[in-house]
């Protein structure tokens, strides 16, 4: 068992806290940019599915081309001239740039730069990887095929991939347990910060500058700011933990070599079945998020047909500020019951907020604008509490010189689940003749009550846990 030591000079490292909230802000804006522009691309590139759209140089017409399903309808020559059959920005192709180019790549490659990034100098290493991302997504405003997005989209992941493990590590070593929640929320402030950044580079910038212009604007500030993680590591200035005393046996031959006790620390975290559930649990709610993510400017695109100024203006602020909200007040309700209830009681966050979020996400759906936009201010309050909560207890399953380890074995599971969760839209759709409205209706509200019924297996699994622990703790040491 490790004994934490609080730290009373945690004040000292809430400006180290802002500055890895603003380069999570910009890694999730990089990521996000290519679903908000992705129909600017489809056309200029050619790739994913096509639709009928109004001729934006038509004039005097009431006709609404967007009702025409197949391009025999939109190419009549009764009303050719008002209707352009044109990419959309949708389609398998872009599911696939979306997402599993881009998960697998990082999933795959998190868990080797995590432990890489991970040593002595993280800072410098979260630096570098800020300037590969960056770098990538610049590269992608280059681009004159299909297949160069996907070249650049797979740099791009291999460049984000270690930053959210090594970054989670650092905070979960500056910040106390008691205070280690609220600090890891506003850490994944920086993931609604970049969302709806990306929303109002997409809706606002890219039509007066192009997606080109957009995505280098995008990339520019992680190359020229990366000057502010250019300090010693603070784990440098202080004196690692010392182990607490151990009972020693007379026998020399019964202690574990340092190997052996790594070997069975290992172990007993992989085959812990908490956090195995922990790692299923938040791999199904990121799943629905991550659908709603790289699908939301194109279901008001497409079916809602709203203008990207009508999507700008409310997406670019509503993930934001509702978002942030509930990611703070997660973390700050998350360590409130730990105080009162213990650690295990993070897990009853993730149940509620999950289980609230659900039918405010499905009212998205079927409310009309502008109602279905402003709803999503509840839905993402109640719907993101369980973040900075559910990176507590990944942080608290591990002993510290695993943490970093365990955050990026999590973060594998959860966006290789998530990552690809969004290939089942256009399966959705055909297979089983769905429209658009209705495959997200599954995949994100339905997803969500899902994940809080195994966050709910979870917390009774580690209740139990919990239980033997300290009923093998109280068990004397020594036996006559």
């Amino acid at each position: 068992m490790v004994v934490e030591q609080p730290s009373n000079s945690s004040r000292r490292h809430w400006p180290l806290l802002a500055i890895l909230t603003f380069f999570y802000l910009l890694n999730q804006l990089t990521r996000f940019i290519v679903s908000t522009t992705s129909q600017e691309m489809a056309r200029t590139l050619h790739f994913g599915e096509q639709s009928c759209f109004d001729n934006s140089s038509r004039s005097n017409s009431t006709l609404d081309c967007t009702t025409f399903s197949t391009s025999h309808e939109c190419l009549d020559p009764s009303h050719q001239n008002y209707c352009e059959w044109v990419y959309d920005g949708s389609g398998m192709d872009y599911q696939v740039l979306a997402g599993p180019v881009f998960m697998v790549i990082f999933t795959v490659s998190g868990i080797p730069i995590s432990a890489w990034g991970g040593g002595k100098h993280r800072l410098r290493a979260i630096a570098g990887m800020t300037l590969f991302w960056s770098a990538a997504t610049c590269a992608m405003a280059a681009s004159q095929a299909y297949w160069h997005l996907v070249l650049a989209r797979i740099a791009q992941a291999i460049g984000q991939a270690g930053f959210k493990p090594v970054a989670a590590g650092v905070l979960a070593e500056l910040f106390a347990s008691k205070e280690r929640g609220l600090a890891l929320s506003i850490f994944n402030l920086g993931i609604y910060l970049g969302f709806s950044a990306s929303f109002a580079y997409g809706n606002f910038l890219a039509p007066a500058i192009g997606w080109r212009y957009t995505l280098l604007a995008a990339g520019a500030p992680g190359i020229v700011s990366i000057g502010m993680l250019c300090v010693s590591d603070p784990r440098s200035n202080v004196e690692e933990p010392t182990e607490p005393a151990k009972v020693i046996n007379t026998e020399m031959d019964s202690q574990p070599t340092p190997k052996l006790q790594a070997a069975r620390t290992w172990q007993e975290l992989l085959t812990k079945p908490s956090f195995i559930l922990l790692c299923l649990a938040g791999g199904i709610r990121n799943s629905g998020g991550l659908v709603w993510a790289t699908n939301t400017q194109l279901f008001f695109q497409n079916t809602r047909h709203e203008s990207p100024e009508d999507i700008g203006s409310y997406m670019s602020w509503i993930p934001a500020v509702a978002g942030s909200l509930g990611a703070v007040l997660g973390g700050y309700l998350a360590d409130k019951v730990v105080k009162r209830r213990g650690l295990n009681a993070r897990l009853l966050v993730m149940v509620l907020s999950n289980l609230l979020a659900a039918p405010l996400a499905a009212g998205a759906l079927w409310l009309s604008t502008p109602a279905a936009y402003l709803i999503l201010l509840p839905a993402n309050v109640v719907g993101e509490m369980w973040i900075g909560a559910t990176l507590a207890v990944v942080t608290e399953l591990a002993v510290p010189s695993l943490r970093t380890v365990a955050v990026a074995i999590f973060l594998f599971v959860i966006m290789n689940m998530g990552g690809n969760a969004n290939l089942l839209m256009p399966l959705l759709r055909d297979t089983l003749d769905l429209s658009q409205q209705d495959a997200l209706l599954i995949l994100y509200p339905g997803l969500y009550a899902l994940g809080s019924v195994i966050f709910a297996f979870t917390w009774i699994v580690l209740r139990q846990e919990t239980k033997r622990r300290r009923a093998q703790e109280r068990q004397p040491l020594l036996s006559d």
